[in-house]
């Protein structure tokens, strides 16, 4: 009886140290998907950042908005380039982020 019983507890350590490895490595792999796309949103944010401050210098006088065929448009693409600013400043650890939080904080 004591040896079916130890047999059994062993299996079961067996099995469930195979369950436990078997979860360290996944997590493992979902922590490095985590961090590339942390990066990906990263090079995302410097990207829109540039782009944003073009739109803002290509139209410095306001000719692009003014004009009501391509103004609608221009009005668009600079409202969600404005969104997603925001989200990647409030969500993303990126430097412009964490200076304009520090801003509003103050």
């Amino acid at each position: 009886m004591l040896i079916a019983i130890i047999i059994i507890l062993s299996i079961t350590t067996i099995i469930s140290s195979y369950l436990a490895y078997v979860h360290v490595i996944k997590s493992n792999k979902i922590l490095q998907y985590c961090e590339m796309y942390v990066q990906f949103i990263g090079a995302i944010a410097l990207r829109t950042k540039a782009t944003y401050d073009n739109m803002k210098e290509v139209d410095r006088l306001g000719a692009f908005q003014a004009d009501d065929e391509v103004g609608t448009t221009f009005d668009e693409i600079h409202q969600n380039i404005k969104d997603l600013n925001h989200f990647i400043s409030k969500y993303v650890n990126t430097e412009d982020g964490n200076k304009e939080t520090q801003k509003k904080e103050n």
